[in-house]
């Protein structure tokens, strides 16, 4: 394994990554200011539905950067295995 082949394969897949966590970031904000009405963020919430509240949140933000992170390995896997920089050297 070389070092040349290692780092293009991070390089890869972390651009992947970055890209897919802007896009799903963005699309979350989105449908988080589009969706509900205004009145029940003006009602006064009681404590166990603002826990209830962020731990659904927390949920949400953790699977985004879990699924980030199956994206990171498999492109990197896949890069390191199929080595693109042999399979377009003819081009």
């Amino acid at each position: 394994m070389e070092l040349v082949t290692l780092s293009s394969a991070t390089l890869v897949a972390l651009a992947s990554t970055i890209f897919f966590l802007l896009i799903i970031r963005a699309w979350s904000a989105f449908a988080h200011s589009t969706t509900g009405t205004r009145f029940p963020k003006s009602i006064m919430l009681e404590a166990a539905q603002r826990y209830r509240d962020e731990l659904a949140r927390h949920g949400r933000e953790q699977s985004i950067y879990l699924a980030s992170g199956l994206l990171f390995a498999v492109v990197f896997f896949l890069s390191v295995l199929l080595r693109p920089d042999e399979i377009f050297a003819d081009i």
